[in-house]
């Protein structure tokens, strides 16, 4: 058994409380496949908003952009996991973003892109690594400044204090429909660091929809 655990589903023009309810479709099926027999377990909400299980058996943390549900489910009982998925797309302000939320180290490794696509690219990735952080820890977006800087002058890497265990992923092809994806996990789990990708998306088996025609840890 894995300890970390990346549920994935594309929908078709989904609204966001559709994307909501297959969050939560995905955790179920992910819990059921885990520990079998066990059944719906109740859901409760953190201070901050963060949702967990209350018989604390196991961790997990949902997200969705535009047509795609995520939920990184730690199978064991964990101090925090964390997933965010952002869809790629352009961004006219994400320098004056950057300015407010980012790090100087992480807002001269978006400046020293070659291009306004890379720089694009370099503001997601590590967008989707802070939100990812918060998410573990139960703190919310705007909280934002208070997440460790995620690039340095050798470029992305993560620098935290916290025994979390990043993965940072890209989903899709250049020149198509593409999305980042970051999951953490106290520790990196007991049964080794990469996580395992199930796809849950109705009525679509193995291999994944044409949106998501690779994965590959990029930190």
């Amino acid at each position: 058994m894995k300890s970390l655990y990346i549920g994935l589903s594309l929908l078709s023009n989904p609204n966001t409380r559709e994307l909501h309810l297959e969050g939560r479709r995905i955790l179920e099926l992910l819990n059921e496949s885990c520990f079998p027999g066990r059944g719906p377990e109740e859901i409760g909400t953190e201070k901050g908003g963060r949702p967990f299980f209350t018989a604390a058996h196991a961790d997990f943390s949902i997200s969705h952009s535009r047509n795609i549900a995520a939920v990184a489910y730690g199978a064991e009982k964990k101090a925090g996991t964390g997933c965010d998925i952002q869809y790629v797309k352009p961004m006219k302000n994400c320098g004056e973003i950057a300015r407010r939320y980012f790090s100087p180290e992480e807002q001269g490794y978006i400046a020293a892109a070659p291009g306004e696509p890379e720089q694009l690219e370099r503001f997601y990735r590590i967008w989707v690594l802070k939100e990812c952080f918060l998410k573990a820890r139960g703190l919310s977006v705007f909280e934002m400044r208070t997440a460790p800087s995620f690039a340095g002058p050798e470029g992305l890497a993560v620098e935290v204090n916290a025994p979390l265990h990043f993965f940072l992923y890209e989903l899709g092809e250049k020149g198509t429909e593409r999305y980042l994806l970051a999951a953490a996990q106290e520790n990196g789990g007991a049964y080794g660091p990469s996580p395992e990708f199930r796809w849950y998306s109705k009525g679509i088996h193995s291999p994944p929809p044409p949106v998501v025609q690779s994965i590959k840890i990029l930190c």
